[in-house]
């Protein structure tokens, strides 16, 4: 049996020596110091245990929740984007179903079994609309006429010191 890596008889030796070093008379004090020290270390384990062990099995079951509620919704989102693609298939065959048959109607092979769509007749978002009839014309864009060479440039002042003496000038 060992307590603290510590067997009886080293245990037995160190009790034998506080009896030497202490005296008989004593001993019993320094017990009964020891079995209060141990006493208080048990409540503040249970003053711990109480506080923060409960403060953490709250914060760990809201974590649980929080978890089942993200997978709730990772579940609901992976379904629709199924949903979504199963629809994008079925317009993607219906297209190509209509423009197999455009293509044949209009190649003449066999007559068109439906009218095309005809257009809608203003798109009420003007972002919508195509490019060219949102754009009317193009900005005219104004370039300033560039200088023949350096000399013909006006002389400009490299730092402060010629701005001033052209200044006082």
């Amino acid at each position: 049996m060992n307590i603290f890596g510590v067997g009886i008889p080293e245990l037995l030796m160190v009790l034998l020596l506080a009896a030497i070093i202490f005296g008989p008379g004593r001993l019993p004090e320094f017990a009964g110091q020891f079995g209060r020290a141990v006493r208080e270390l048990r409540e503040y384990a249970r003053d711990f245990r109480d506080e923060y062990l409960t403060d953490f099995e709250e914060i760990r079951e809201e974590m649980v929740e929080v978890r089942l509620d993200l997978e709730e919704t990772d579940q609901d989102i992976r379904r629709d984007l199924e949903l979504t693609g199963e629809e994008l298939r079925l317009a993607a065959r219906d297209a190509e179903a209509a423009t197999s048959e455009a293509v044949s109607a209009a190649s003449g092979d066999e007559p068109a079994a439906t009218a095309p769509p005809e257009p809608e007749s203003e798109p009420a978002d003007p972002a919508a609309e195509p490019m060219e009839r949102r754009v009317s014309r193009r900005p005219r864009v104004r370039r300033r006429p560039a200088a023949a060479s350096a000399a013909d440039a006006p002389a400009r002042p490299s730092n402060v010191i010629a701005l001033r003496r052209r200044r006082d000038a």
